[in-house]
């Protein structure tokens, strides 16, 4: 019997005695030498793998093998015999909590470590955004899925994705150390015990979550997130890539972006989220159903470096209540940008939208994308005329062609959107279809009911939002004032990157002396804030005569 559910736990554990006696050295985490070639589909569980070590596996290509033992099984299991008198929430009493931490930097300033104690330093605490590593190519900026993890202090690790690759993914954690909590999709009941099945006598270390999925229409769990627990900070991690070899680089053919950022745990656990960023992750979490302890935990960790960032989600189901509407998908992103920016009606926006999957566009869900884009309302286009709808703004669709493809490792969903003043990066699993960001309807007035906003989202998706250039921190309590209601009480703002003001300009108005970014400066405070360069050309070329939009046939 293969799986999960069908290894001898008794045999198992004497077999990890018998290893722990021997105490030899855990393997170093190489990967380097992988190289195998399969369907990018959403992985079941079952691949057994050949030998196990206590404290790493060392993968082989023996899939065939009906008496070797499943990776995961084993790892998990026998995390599960060291852990019988653990504390099953995600922070258990056994971590330590520093009496006071440094205050963490301000999210405008560059990522540099700061020491949250005497044995534990914060190594990215303004965030940043990187590369995943991929073999065969020389590494720069880019990171490993073991130096996401940090998995020798790794208490808890939350994870949210759509495919899954569990006996490549438990290999790189240290076995009895890390509870795990997995949220995953299911299409039906059938599914979701199959999967608890293939778990059954493990719920001491790992818990599954089924989000909600829509029985209406069809619909995906898309989104992708870590949230790593250790003791006295917490990893915010939001990839591109599910958690698979070939996701994470390991063949080599196949590169994707991560945001992640350190925040540092609390003398004691907040009451109320202190930035909108922890609000909209805590409304996340809570409609993915995970764990009251999982949010609870959350609260313990110091949210104040996201301040100026926003982390968006998408969250399926059909809305019609205005705070619903403006809380996820579009309405959602045009309100982040709205509140790190001047909102200017007059202001021309340029859009570089790269993905990598595109839905069935038209004019008027084009035309949305880019009024939220300028952190304005995107109904309205819905009641525009063809020809209003029509501008001088400039969007982009960076979708790779076939060539582009054959000879390339991949990319991200990533959107980069500039006014003269002001420039915004959106990374996440959101592409371009209304499917992602949410279907934007108006019903029919009638003599009783006036017209009424509806919009029908299909996917979980989740991303963040990061300021290039935005308003000053100024300017942002202004704009959070016109966004609560309670109006502006000065007139006068000023515009910041990197750290500094510059300019000044007058709210709703253009300023002639107002300081016009150009493209290579929000390139160069791109890399300098947020440490990345653009993965794509900017602007983006047209396709050449004879070139063709890549479609993905069959597996890579």
């Amino acid at each position: 019997m293969s799986g999960l559910a069908g290894l001898d736990r008794k045999q198992m554990e004497a077999e990890r005695l018998a290893r722990a006696s021997l105490k030899r050295p855990a393997p170093a985490d190489d990967t380097t030498n992988q190289h195998e070639d399969s369907h990018r589909k959403r992985v079941k569980i079952g691949h057994p793998l050949e030998r196990i070590d206590e404290a790493h596996v060392v993968i082989r290509n023996n899939h065939k093998n009906e008496d070797a033992k499943h990776v995961a099984a084993d790892v998990v299991k026998a995390s599960v015999e060291q852990s019988t008198n653990d504390d099953n929430s995600v922070e258990s009493a056994s971590q330590v909590k520093p009496a006071q931490l440094p205050k963490a930097q301000s999210s405008s300033s560059n990522n540099a470590s700061i020491s949250t104690s005497s044995s534990s330093v914060l190594q990215y605490p303004a965030g940043t955004l990187k590369r995943t590593w991929a073999y065969g190519h020389p590494r720069a900026s880019d990171i490993k899925i073991e130096e996401v993890l940090q998995k020798n202090t790794l208490n808890t690790a939350i994870i949210s994705s759509w495919q899954w690759d569990f006996d490549w993914l438990m290999t790189k954690f240290v076995p009895g150390k890390t509870k795990f909590v997995f949220a995953m999709e299911v299409k039906d009941d059938a599914e979701m015990y199959q999967r608890r099945e293939e778990f059954k006598g493990l719920e001491s270390m790992v818990r599954l979550v089924f989000p909600p999925m829509s029985k209406s229409f069809y619909s995906r769990m898309h989104s992708k997130l870590m949230l790593l627990f250790h003791p006295t900070y917490l990893r915010v991690m939001i990839p591109s890539a599910n958690p698979t070899r070939h996701d994470w680089g390991e063949p080599g053919f196949l590169e994707n972006t991560i945001f992640l950022i350190d925040l540092p745990r609390l003398s004691s656990p907040s009451i109320t989220p202190s930035t909108p960023f922890q609000s909209s992750l805590q409304q996340f979490l809570r409609a993915q159903n995970f764990p009251t302890d999982v949010q609870a935990g959350v609260n313990n960790f110091d949210f104040s470096a996201t301040a100026d960032i926003a982390f968006i989600h998408s969250i399926p189901g059909t809305y019609s209540d205005d705070d619903q509407i403006a809380s996820t998908g579009l309405p959602s992103l045009a309100k982040a940008i709205r509140f790190n920016s001047r909102h200017d009606q007059s202001q021309r926006v340029e859009i570089d939208f790269a993905t990598s999957s595109l839905g069935a566009l038209d004019d008027v869900q084009v035309a949305s994308f880019v009024c939220a884009l300028r952190g304005e309302d995107p109904f309205q286009t819905l009641e525009m005329k063809k020809k209003e709808r029509s501008s001088g703004d400039d969007f982009r669709i960076v979708f790779p062609a076939k060539s582009t493809v054959q000879s390339s490792t991949g990319g991200p969903d990533i959107i980069l959107t500039r006014t003269p003043h002001t420039a915004h990066i959106y990374h996440g699993s959101a592409n371009l279809s209304a499917s992602a960001w949410g279907r934007l309807t108006l019903t029919k007035a009638k003599k009783s009911t006036p017209q009424q906003k509806k919009m029908t989202v299909a996917n979980w998706e989740c991303g963040v939002l990061l300021p290039v250039v935005v308003a000053s921190n100024a300017s942002v309590e202004e704009n959070r004032k016109v966004e609560e209601g309670e109006g502006v009480e000065s007139e006068e703002v000023g515009r910041k990157y990197a750290g500094k003001v510059v300019g000044s300009e007058k709210v709703g108005q253009e300023d002639e002396n107002a300081h016009v970014i150009g493209l290579e400066e929000v390139k160069k405070l791109l890399l300098e804030r947020w440490g990345m360069q653009l993965p794509f050309v900017v602007p983006a070329k047209r396709y050449a005569g004879g070139e063709v939009p890549w479609i993905q046939e069959g597996g890579w």
